[in-house]
């Protein structure tokens, strides 16, 4: 074989071999199981490009979801990361950015145990699944991805009172050991945004409106709640079921045992907590009760019961300095503590101990700095530091955090900050065979170039060959 061909040849090998070594992990089916211990690091991971994605590289359980922005100016998507019950794997969520956009990833919420993230949808949405019929979404998923249609039953519990018109949307679980989506479809409802998950992770309340949220950037301070009808979706049954009377919802939570779901309209000074699989009277509405919410706040959403069923937790003044959470007794004859100064209700380390986000510290009630998140005692008042996500001193904004409920109670906390964000991106690992087989060629003509030298270096002199000597 002629010298000159020889460097292709080896950079044509280095090529053919390397490409075939990445395609075959990447192809690899990824199974991972929920770690036995939950721990809670100090510093989440921040925004990578670098970074996994869930889909081919599972966590198999999440102790957090949130959103982080890219740098201003910077070409960049919006990712929404997930961080492993371990505290220390995150991975990329893009099934949130394939059902929104790149910039506005769609709505996210992890289940209590911290095995599955629900995702909304809505008219900016690209995911296939959309369409206006059951047969019709089945017939455009791609492998993996399951339909599951609401059971005819829930029209028998009132789920026709109301009928928003409009493009069919979807709802996602993604399975976190898997790396599975599985898409419920939600007929006549445009957007669908999840808002609660009961405790044990059987049911899904999520509302179904013709209008998204406002779009910001992850860590501004909202601008207004998106209201609609409510629905609450079983997930062992695959029924699902519209809350009679529940028109107009702008936050909803489930009770400690799963049992009662307390939801608030927009503007409401009550909250209503009833059944949600309870048949409705003649009027349309539920039974249950009423209970009495602070002027000017709203009910904290998912995590808004405290783990003993007797307080309900609202917020009041989110986006500004003076934000606070203030509480309601759930059960008659039951003391009330006092505002607690923050925002963003994200959980319960224990029936006293809450977990939120701090005040905002910016004059403007947006914080630059990184996203805190502190816990409070509300039997002392002290609060403690508890976590934080770096955002590169504001560059990289993050929010939209939501914590698996269940695991906060037995967590342990750490200082360590390493971060496995599993193997690099498959275009990553291309371009560095690519490059790899590029350097591969000028090395080796190098080498043929110096063999000469190479072998006179390591050849036997004459008189250590000469047997007559010595």
């Amino acid at each position: 074989m002629s010298s000159r061909r020889l460097p292709l040849l080896v950079a044509l090998c280095v090529l053919v071999l390397g490409t075939l070594a990445v395609l075959a992990v990447a192809a690899l089916p990824g199974q991972r199981r929920p770690p036995s211990r939950s721990v809670v690091p100090a510093q989440f991971p921040g925004y990578s490009a670098l970074t996994a994605q869930v889909a081919t590289n599972p966590v198999g359980a999440a102790l957090a979801v949130y959103r982080q922005d890219a740098a201003g100016g910077v070409t960049g998507t919006t990712q929404t990361l997930v961080l492993g019950a371990d505290g220390t794997s995150a991975r990329r969520l893009t099934q949130a950015a394939d059902r929104g956009s790149s910039q506005v990833p769609a709505a996210a919420v992890v289940s209590p145990d911290g095995r599955t993230v629900a995702l909304g949808d809505g008219p900016s949405g690209t995911d296939p699944a959309r369409a206006s019929t059951t047969e019709s979404a089945a017939t455009t998923l791609p492998p993996g991805r399951v339909v599951v249609a609401p059971s005819s039953s829930a029209a028998d519990a009132g789920a026709a009172l109301v009928r928003p018109v409009g493009a069919s949307s979807t709802l996602a679980l993604v399975d976190l050991a898997s790396g599975d989506t599985r898409v419920h479809v939600v007929p006549r409802v445009p957007v669908v945004v999840p808002v609660s998950w009961s405790p044990d992770g059987a049911r899904l309340a999520y509302l179904g409106t013709e209008a998204p949220a406002s779009a910001s950037e992850a860590g501004a301070a909202p601008t207004g709640g998106t209201s609609g009808q409510l629905f609450v979706l079983d997930t062992r049954s695959d029924r699902a079921v519209a809350v009679p009377g529940a028109e107009r919802v702008v936050a909803a939570a489930f009770s400690p045992d799963g049992s009662r779901l307390a939801y608030q309209e927009p503007g409401a000074t009550v909250v209503h907590v009833v059944d949600p699989f309870t048949a409705g009277s003649q009027d349309g509405a539920v039974p249950g009760t009423e209970l009495a919410a602070p002027a000017g706040a709203v009910l904290a959403d998912g995590p808004a019961w405290s783990p003993d069923g007797t307080l309900l937790a609202f917020e009041a003044g989110g986006g500004t300095p003076s934000a606070r959470i203030e509480f309601v007794a759930a059960q008659a004859g039951r003391g009330v503590p006092g505002a607690v100064p923050g925002r963003d209700v994200l959980g319960w380390t224990g029936a006293g101990e809450l977990v939120h986000q701090s005040v905002p510290s910016g004059a403007d009630g947006v914080d630059g700095g990184d996203l805190t998140v502190v816990r409070t005692d509300l039997r002392t008042g002290a609060t403690s530091p508890y976590l934080r996500v770096p955002t590169a001193r504001g560059h990289h904004p993050a929010g939209d955090l939501t914590l698996a409920g269940a695991l906060l109670t037995r967590a342990v906390t750490t200082t360590s900050t390493s971060v496995d964000r599993g193997p690099w991106p498959l275009p990553v690992r291309l371009g560095l065979v690519l490059a790899a087989a590029v350097l591969a060629a000028p090395a080796t003509a190098g080498l043929l170039r110096r063999r000469e030298q190479l072998a006179a270096l390591t050849a036997v002199p004459d008189w250590a060959r000469d047997t007559t000597r010595g």
